[in-house]
């Protein structure tokens, strides 16, 4: 974390600012400087840990998985705290919301799991990313722009709008995969990331554009995840784009649904390795096929093979995507008239919602894209 982020952050229960204690500072990737650990409160005895150079502004359960991952760190940082002891020792779960189910626990877990393991910075994310916003946004309309990312994961997305020259870029993610953003974008100055709920953004609303890119539909409740996303933008002119999956096609229902009811019982190291023989497969079977036909010149019909759209993308990208649809413990399949209501509730005076078809065919099945202004 550098200082500048503070006049960022806010509380996630009050949305009031937060002072800083600063326990160590240091080296952090590629950066010489960067506040590593460290104590963020306010004057309502609120209190939230800096760990390995990340703000962890959550509460109740969330926070004790979040801190808990670090027995180290709390040792020797416990006794600057007035209620971190209390935080790991007994659970309010009355200030953990939209979560009767455990969702939110499980996929704090398994999202920072997989981007941990998928932290590569390959070019591809930033074509993938660019693909989701075309024809809503255009990578130039980040330039000179303060931007969320609403479920960074490891930083793929912000790594490359920063190319762009973005103003200001925030990452939050509720999941550990933190970790391997703030390493990847620790040398970017004007790219922070923090760990938080998306229920409770501890940000300001300032922000050009707000984007949630493959995240709310995972969601315990996709609506208020949505609205909470959206009420980041500016009031005026601030942009929220998201993307939602629509229904699929019955195939893959049959094929990903039916293995989703194993995997997601699977430990990381099965699920890694069942995730990669699929990986395998998938190439051999659909991806080679469309390759070939692409080769001598019949591009169309390569776009016909079904379940081939990584054709082009490296191994390791397919690979990150069959652990992600594999090990989601809750994926929401939505519909045109969800989006809709989303883009209404949020109040947006414009909204557009642009279909995008996937797995080699475009009667295989549509997620949309939202674009409120």
């Amino acid at each position: 974390m550098r200082k500048e982020l503070l006049k960022y952050i806010r509380s996630p229960i009050s949305n009031t600012p937060l002072s800083l204690e600063v326990f160590e500072e240091g080296p952090l990737g590629k950066s010489p400087s960067h506040i590593l650990s460290g104590r963020l409160y306010n004057s309502a005895g609120e209190e939230y840990p800096i760990i390995l150079g990340v703000p962890r502004l959550l509460t109740g359960k969330l926070l004790h998985n979040a801190v808990s991952r670090y027995p180290e760190w709390v040792a020797i940082n416990k006794k600057h705290f007035n209620s971190l002891g209390k935080t790991l020792d007994s659970i309010d779960n009355s200030v953990v919301l939209h979560d009767a189910d455990g969702t939110k626990e499980q996929s704090q877990e398994m999202f920072g799991v997989s981007w941990n393991l998928f932290d590569n910075l390959d070019r591809v994310w930033k074509d993938i990313f660019n693909s989701y916003i075309t024809p809503l946004l255009k990578l130039e309309d980040f330039h000179n722009k303060k931007v969320l990312d609403c479920g960074c994961g490891m930083g793929r997305y912000l790594y490359y709008l920063a190319e762009e020259g973005t103003d200001l870029s925030i990452g939050i993610d509720l999941s550990h995969a933190v970790d391997a953003a703030v390493k990847n974008v620790a040398h970017l100055e004007n790219v922070h990331i923090i760990q938080a709920d998306i229920y409770s953004l501890p940000v300001p609303a300032i922000f050009d554009i707000v984007y949630s890119v493959g995240v709310i539909q995972h969601l315990p409740d996709p609506l208020k995840g949505f609205l909470s996303v959206a009420s980041r933008r500016k009031k005026k002119g601030g942009k929220i784009f998201a993307t939602l999956y629509g229904k699929r096609h019955w195939s893959y229902n049959l094929v990903v649904g039916s293995l989703r009811h194993i995997t997601i019982k699977m430990n990381t190291r099965m699920l890694y390795i069942f995730s990669f023989i699929l990986t395998c497969l998938s190439r051999i079977m659909f991806d080679l096929p469309r390759r070939i036909l692409t080769a001598i010149g019949l591009k169309k019909l390569g776009k016909l093979v079904p379940w081939s759209s990584y054709a082009h993308c490296p191994f390791r990208a397919s690979h990150a995507d069959w652990y992600d649809r594999l090990a989601a413990p809750k994926t929401a399949y939505l519909t045109l008239n969800d989006g809709w209501e989303m883009l209404q509730k949020a109040e947006c005076e414009k909204a557009y919602i642009y279909p995008r078809s996937g797995y080699g065919g475009k009667t295989m099945y549509h997620s949309w894209n939202l674009l409120g202004i």
